[in-house]
């Protein structure tokens, strides 16, 4: 990390320079935030994917017979579990992950 102490810095270019691995430790705990995630529940990716076809939540709601308040609900989760802001991340996320094919 760039705010990493000098020797230790120096340290790490050693080990790497040896051979080894070296993942700091403010690193490894990004890391395995972003990858241990909460899973999304089965009614959040029957959401999600019908988000990816392009259906509003009105269509949505009315598809899976649920109000378009509680699409939102969903939404909600959706966007905080892999932490993104809009439709567009979440369908971007879940690709990366295999959840919905573009």
């Amino acid at each position: 990390m760039k705010d990493a102490p000098r020797d230790e810095i120096l340290n790490c270019i050693r080990e790497v320079h040896g051979g080894a691995t070296v993942v700091p430790p403010g690193v490894a705990a990004k890391l395995a935030g972003r990858v241990s995630g909460a899973e999304l529940t089965e009614r959040e990716l029957v959401v999600l994917r019908a988000v990816a076809t392009g259906q509003s939540n009105k269509e949505i709601g009315r598809a899976l017979f649920i109000s378009e308040a509680t699409v939102k609900a969903h939404l909600k989760n959706i966007f905080a579990k892999p932490d993104v802001l809009s439709r567009t991340e979440a369908i971007a996320a879940a690709a990366r992950r295999g959840i919905v094919r573009m």
